[in-house]
């Protein structure tokens, strides 16, 4: 759960740098940065984390046997869902 969490918070902090235009602050999330390169990267580095917290959720969802896992994967999918408002459930 508090790997999502990670996933989540590097995913708001890119988000943030991207609409400041302030990508220098996250440079040491990019491979290789450099200005001519810098929003694409970011652009991949964004979708590299929502398919990093989507196989993280489902992970979770599908342990639903283990007692209070259930409302774990609850709580990812809400927090998945506030992050990427447009996509469906995990």
């Amino acid at each position: 759960m508090q790997s999502c969490y990670t996933l989540l918070m590097l995913l708001h902090r890119l988000r943030a740098s991207l609409a400041t235009d302030r990508l220098a602050n996250c440079y040491h999330l990019l491979y290789e940065p450099s200005p001519e390169s810098e929003i694409a990267d970011a652009e991949r580095l964004t979708e590299e984390l929502r398919h990093g917290v989507q196989t993280l959720g489902r992970s979770l969802k599908s342990d639903v046997i283990f007692e209070g896992v259930g409302g774990m994967g609850r709580e990812i999918e809400g927090a998945y869902l506030a992050a990427f408002p447009g996509s469906s459930e995990i």
